[in-house]
Formats: C-alpha cells, structure tokens, sequence
C-alpha cells in the first residue's frame, strides 16, 4: 500500500503542467553533467548491450555528444564515430540512432552512409509493414558504386561550403531498389524508431518505394486498437495500450504520409490521407488522455523512452501541447528531478545487479535523457503546395 501511494503522489507531480518549460540554463547545465557522464564512462565502460544480440552503445552515444554540443572533430567524438563507419548496419535502433548522428554533423558529407542505412532499413521491412531488431543485408554491385560515387561527391561538397562557394543543400533524388520482405514480423519499438530513419534518409534525398511504404503505413492503421492507442504488437483489441506505442503510431504515420506525399504531383492529394489524419488524431487525443511519461504499462524501458517518443509526436506534430499537458515542460522538469549527483539518469531497470550491466543502462537513459532535452527531432518544413498533412 505503501509503494501505491508513493507511486501515486509521484504520478501527480509528474502530472503538473507548468506554463513554462525550466530555463535554458537549467537545462544547459543537466545536458552538460550528462554529456561529462558519459565521457567519464565510454572509454571504460563494455559498449555491447546484448552479446547474444549484436547490440551496441556506439551509436546512442555519439548521438547524444553530438547534440550535447560536442563538434565532429572532438577527439572522443571521433572515436564513435570511426568505430560506427567502420561496420555495415546490422540492427535497426544502432542504424537510426548513426542516422540521428550523422545528419546533425553533416548529413550532405555522411550520403553515402545514409544510402547505406536506408538501404539496411528497406531491407529489413518485414512482410506485414513492421520492423524487427534487423540482420545484416548485402549491398548489390551497383549500390556500393553509388556509395563510393557519394564518398566523394560529400567531401567536395564540404570543401566547397568550406570555402563559402555553395553553401546551399543539394536536392539529391536517391531511388533505392526493394528486395524480398524479411521477416514475417517485428514489434512497434523497432517499428516507429525505423519511421525516424526513413525520414531522416528522406529528407537527405533518399527515395523509398511506395508500396514499402504503404505497407507501414497499413501496419499501424490496421493495428490502432478502439480506443485509439497502440499496443506493443499486433491486433487491434490486445493487450494494453501503451503511451510509448501511441506515440510510436501518430509520429510513424506522419513520417510516412509525408514519405509518400513527397512523390505526388504537386496540389494533388493521397487517396488515404483523410484516414491518416483520422487516425492520427485518435491517437493523439488518446495521449492527452493518458499522459504521463512513467507508465503503468511500456516496453521493458519506460522513462526515458517515453519521453523520446513522445517528443516526436510534439516536434512532428508542431503540437505544444498534447491534450492539456505541455509535453516538453512536463518532460524537462521530470528529467531534471531524476539526474543522478554523477550526472546520469538511471531510470531503466538494468537487467541483473552486475555493476557493468548498470552503468550500460545508465548510458541509455542518459544518451535518451540528452535527446529529449536538445529537441533532437528536427520539426517540419513546410512544404510550399497546398497539400493536407495529417
């Protein structure tokens, strides 16, 4: 009884709705005891997750030191960074979060790597439009030519924005080629992370097939249960909505309505955008319901995982609130409550006692942690035509 009612009373202040997010120097100085914990850690610290797996920390890190505020050239920066280029993509969250990186450095000079990711993520749809933890594909002949033909056109492109003769962004139209579905099925965590690194590939140039496409998008339509959540897996009526799942829905939709409306003629209109919009809005009316960034029902990680979800939803959505609940007010004041004297969030429960198997969650939540706070989601631009958006 007594761990319900300090759970309650933690639930209620985390329900408060402050006008005002905290100041940008509380935050700055958060994010820099984060940034300073994981650079204290990195280079001691066992950087794979799940040795069965293939899991690494890599990628979440340099993506948090990256929008920490650490350059490219940081030598620490450096080291994630070569250590991340090294390797072919091989699962769906490391692939993303190297996107995240890669298009707050630089996303012009690192195409051929983005090309190289989006291709993993084509590959890796399952056969009903979900995402799973993902397996290394093979490149064919004519795609590692492209990427070597990108390696190059990147650094003379950075060579002349270096010297102020185009500094404007090229408009690349990459098509990427579809192979067979993988696995049958996957899970909305990896799903609606994978909608993330479509957009980010997108918006560097990099075409997806249409019909990959409406495959996700028919996954999360035809998966939103009744009352307008999303659970962890399939079926409209099962199991329990989730507030990380939902989020995972509405900000998945958006991304790949816009995926799919970028290759319509102009002032034309997709014939499933009013469902979309539809869908979008239960879901969101869902979450300002149900909000709260501790839930009572999530994947194995909670916080701050729903605080990285549900800040696509705001960010995508250009929402400053979700229901009555200014999502990144709540969300900056719940993370400054819980950082750590060290510097780190510990908000996940870590599998097992072992010191080491701590601190790598420790890396997680604090990387996620830095994410949130940074608006590490780039909003969207306007696109100049007359077309609805969901």
């Amino acid at each position: 009884m007594l761990w319900a009612l300090a759970f309650a009373l933690f639930q209620e202040r985390n329900h408060e709705c402050p006008a005002q997010p905290p100041s940008q120097v509380e935050i700055d100085k958060a994010v820099a005891r984060g940034v300073e914990y994981l650079r204290s850690v990195m280079k001691k610290a066992e950087l794979d997750l799940d040795a069965h797996g293939g899991h690494t920390l890599e990628e979440l890190m340099l993506a948090a030191l990256a929008y920490g505020g650490l350059p490219e050239a940081h030598e620490e920066v450096q080291w994630l960074l070569k250590r991340s280029l090294s390797h072919a993509p091989a699962k769906t969250y490391e692939t993303v979060l190297l996107c995240v990186a890669l298009d707050k450095f630089d996303a012009e000079f690192y195409t051929w790597k983005l090309v190289e990711c989006g291709q993993f993520l084509l590959d890796n749809e399952c056969e009903n439009g979900q995402w799973s933890y993902g397996r290394p594909t093979e490149l064919d002949a004519k795609t590692k030519k492209l990427i070597e033909e990108l390696k190059v056109w990147g650094e003379q492109r950075r060579k002349k924005r270096a010297k102020n003769k185009d500094s404007t962004k090229s408009r690349l139209k990459i098509e990427l080629k579809p192979k067979p579905l993988g696995q049958p099925s996957g899970d909305n965590s990896n799903t609606q992370v994978a909608a993330l690194g479509l957009r980010i590939c997108g918006d560097a140039g990099i075409v997806f097939p249409k019909a990959n496409l409406e495959l996700a998008r028919t996954w999360w339509l035809d998966n939103q249960r009744n009352d307008g959540s999303w659970g962890y897996g399939a079926g409209a009526d099962q199991g329990d909505g989730y507030i990380s799942m939902t989020a995972g829905g509405v900000s998945s939709l958006r991304v790949l309505q816009d995926l799919i409306e970028r290759g319509l003629p102009k002032r034309s209109r997709d014939a499933k955008a009013g469902t979309v919009a539809a869908s979008v809005d239960r879901g969101t009316k869902w979450m300002g319901e149900n909000f709260t960034y501790h839930p009572r029902y999530a994947v194995f990680m909670r916080a701050p995982y729903s605080h990285y979800s549900i800040e696509r939803v705001g960010i995508l959505g250009s929402l400053e609130k979700i229901g009555p609940h200014p999502w990144y007010a709540e969300g900056a004041y719940d993370l400054l409550r819980s950082q750590q004297s060290d510097g780190s969030w510990t908000l996940s429960r870590a599998r097992g006692k072992d010191e080491k198997e701590t601190t790598k969650w420790a890396i997680i939540d604090t990387s996620i942690a830095i994410l949130f706070f940074k608006r590490s989601v780039r909003p969207p631009v306007a696109s100049g035509d007359d077309r609805k958006k969901p």
